[in-house]
């Protein structure tokens, strides 16, 4: 729970929000359940462990700042989100043996589903009487979001979103390492995956008059993406004492629909797509004094692609 938001937009460089007339609070809920079965067999072990998330936050945000002189609570900004998840994952291990040879495969599925309602009003002080106005300007009214009622009492509704989106995610995935001699190992592994992100966006209100006469105020769409994701590793370990790695590994970000609004000049696609990086990790590891003193130390090279920004 927050009192208040934790971003400062004053222009004297303090972190300070005196300069706000209305609070910014928030509340925030997050759970999490696992349940995780391992058998052993002689080969190895079969690793089964499933998940359950939801997470949960309803938020106000102060917005005099975006009316000139910023002194009086005309406009607020309100936002209610619930999102909940499952992922399932089955892999194998090889037993831990004398052989040179280790591995490791296994299977993955995620799947989310999210709801997002947010809007933005301007204080009156009064009873607004939910009279809904056709056209772009459909909206207008006190139906607030479950949740935001109370940050909203008293305000003329300007504008509103919500967002019903579904993501799944199928994977394989498989890792092999092989001891060269005593001191060097080499790992190669790699996770193909198939994404799906898709749901409904709608948008009502004066905020959102001009993206509606660009773009139907309500919008299906669905972002369907493969890939592979590889892995390299080389580690040296010329004592038990002293470990040297060298990694390289590719990861990524969801895509999915798009919920920024589009403005007379600009339209925004109406999804976005996934991003990407490469991280290139070279590490040492050394235990020193009988091992009661470790020092370790890092050096990370990471390229990011197509980052998703505001």
């Amino acid at each position: 729970r927050m009192d208040d938001s934790s971003t400062t937009d004053n222009h004297e460089g303090e972190l300070t929000r005196g300069n706000t007339p209305r609070a910014s609070p928030g509340q925030y809920r997050y759970t999490l359940a696992n349940l995780g079965i391992e058998r052993a067999f002689e080969w190895g072990d079969l690793v089964s462990q499933t998940s359950y998330t939801t997470k949960d936050f309803e938020l106000f945000l102060d917005g005099s700042r975006l009316v000139p002189g910023g002194a009086l609570p005309v406009l607020g900004l309100s936002d209610a989100n619930h999102s909940e998840s499952v992922s399932q994952e089955l892999r194998l291990v090889s037993a831990t043996g004398d052989s040179p040879w280790k591995w490791l495969a296994g299977a993955f599925y995620f799947q989310t589903q999210l709801y997002d309602c947010a809007e933005a009003g301007v204080l009156t002080g009064l009873p607004v009487l939910p009279i809904p106005i056709p056209g772009p300007l459909e909206g207008v009214s006190a139906n607030y979001c479950p949740g935001n009622a109370a940050n909203l009492a008293g305000s003329l509704n300007i504008g509103q979103l919500l967002a019903d989106v579904e993501v799944e995610e199928t994977a394989l995935f498989g890792e092999l390492t092989r001891e060269l001699g005593e001191q060097w190992e080499v790992t190669a592994g790699a996770r193909v995956y198939r994404t799906q992100s898709g749901g409904t966006v709608s948008t009502k209100g004066a905020l959102y008059s001009a993206q509606n006469l660009l773009l139907p105020s309500v919008r299906e769409n669905v972002l369907q993406e493969r890939g592979i994701s590889p892995k390299a590793s080389l580690v040296f370990h010329p004592s038990r004492d002293l470990r040297a790695y060298f990694t390289a590994s590719r990861g990524f970000r969801f895509g999915g629909p798009q919920i920024g609004a589009s403005t007379p000049t600009t339209k925004v696609p109406e999804v976005y797509k996934s991003d990407s990086l490469w991280n290139y990790e070279l590490g040492l590891r050394t235990d020193w004094l009988d091992q009661s003193l470790r020092i370790d130390g890092s050096v990370y090279r990471i390229v990011w692609t197509n980052p998703q920004v505001r």
